[in-house]
Parts: C-alpha cells; sequence; structure tokens
C-alpha cells in the first residue's frame, strides 16, 4: 500500500477529464463510467472504487470472432503524455452491484 505522501504525489501526476457514468433505470445493477485520463510521467491503472456500486472493475471491450466480449481487466497502461479514453465500445469502469439507480453525471470537463 502506499503511503500517504506518495499517493499524493501519483494523483497530482495523473489528470481526469470529462468523466461521466450512464445513467441507470430502477433495478439496474450495473452501468459504465467513461473518462479521459492521462499520466505525465507514465502509469497504470490497476483498480478503481465508487461509493455507488458494490465491486467497480476495470473493463475492455473487444470483437472476438465477430462477437463484441467485454472482459475484466487487470491493469490498463497509461503511457506519459497521452491521453487514455475510456468509452463506450472500448475500455471503461464497470459499477456493479449499485447501491441505487444512477442519473448521467458529468463531474469533470
Amino acid at each position: 500500500m502506499l503511503g500517504a505522501a506518495a499517493a499524493s504525489a501519483l494523483a497530482g501526476d495523473v489528470e481526469v477529464k470529462d468523466a461521466w457514468v450512464r445513467g441507470t433505470v430502477s433495478g439496474q445493477q450495473a452501468t459504465g463510467a467513461f473518462l479521459e485520463i492521462t499520466s505525465k510521467s507514465g502509469a497504470a491503472l490497476v483498480g478503481v472504487v465508487s461509493p455507488a456500486a458494490g465491486v467497480s472493475e476495470i473493463h475492455e471491450m473487444k470483437m472476438d470472432g465477430g462477437i463484441m466480449k467485454m472482459r475484466a481487466v487487470e491493469r490498463l497502461a497509461l503511457p506519459a503524455g497521452t491521453p487514455v479514453h475510456l468509452a463506450p465500445g472500448g475500455y471503461h469502469v464497470m459499477l456493479l452491484n449499485l447501491k441505487q439507480p444512477l442519473k448521467r453525471v458529468i463531474r469533470y470537463r
């Protein structure tokens, strides 16, 4: 586990833009969250946490034998200075076991 000083330094290295979550309806237990993330010096996204979900995972959507498939990934590379887009149909944050319905929310611009 990182110490507070190390975590603060790393957080300053990462910029998040245009974060939003796909809204849900009553009873829906999962949704996706999307954003653009850039690391100034290069890093990796290895986990996510949300107070809105019991489980949060980094997911990838890709074609496999002509079929679009989704799977959890343990690590998402953040090359130095290169924006990484987490968007519908590609990498995204999957929010599972939602604690309540969510409205589409844009937090960063």
